[in-house]
């Protein structure tokens, strides 16, 4: 995140601290220090969308064939694909013999987008 300058940059409403003016923190967003900092050198974060290489060839071949497929190219089921849940039932059920039965996939089964939702 690089300060706007310019003839018509305005300055900031808080002014900046001097600690911050002299050091990184202006120039480069949080992820850019954090993963920088906390990142093992052999590590390839794909988390915020940095590669710098394309990606292999089946993974390009998978995702024409997921957009070419009407019933996978729209959002999902907001408990998430049946087959996902059902393979997730099939999976942990095992995991839990004091039911007695199957996890069920209608009320005990949730598939999210991610972390913040």
């Amino acid at each position: 995140m690089a300060l706007a300058t310019g003839p018509n940059a305005k300055p900031p409403i808080v002014p900046f601290s001097s600690r911050l003016e002299t050091g990184r923190a202006l120039a480069l967003d949080v992820w850019s220090i954090y993963n920088a900092a906390n990142l093992p050198a052999d590590c390839i974060n794909l988390g915020q969308g940095y590669m710098n290489f394309p990606p292999p060839q089946w993974v390009r071949d998978a995702a024409t064939e997921a957009l070419n497929n009407v019933a996978s190219n729209h959002y999902s089921h907001p408990k998430g694909r049946i087959r996902l849940r059902e393979a997730i039932r099939d999976y942990y059920s095992p995991q839990f013999p004091h039911l007695g039965r199957p996890l069920d996939v209608e009320n005990e089964i949730l598939v999210s987008s991610g972390a913040n939702e």
